[in-house]
């Protein structure tokens, strides 16, 4: 694990498709209410929606 708050937790992991390629993977605690949810929920598309975004060693590709 590389981080967890209240919202949920990042993990580490290996992309299997290419070798060596790290990656993160962002899991989402469902139970936390509609609102905080739906909250965690927008942050985490708006992340994944930022294809155009420079990349650097210190960020993850979202899959």
């Amino acid at each position: 694990m590389v981080g967890q708050g209240g919202m949920g937790a990042v993990y580490k992991a290996e992309d299997l498709r290419l070798k060596g390629r790290l990656c993160a993977i962002k899991e989402v605690v469902p139970d936390q209410g509609d609102d905080l949810f739906e909250q965690a929920s927008e942050q985490f598309y708006r992340e994944a929606s930022t294809p155009g975004q420079p990349r650097s060693s210190q960020s993850a590709q979202s899959l």
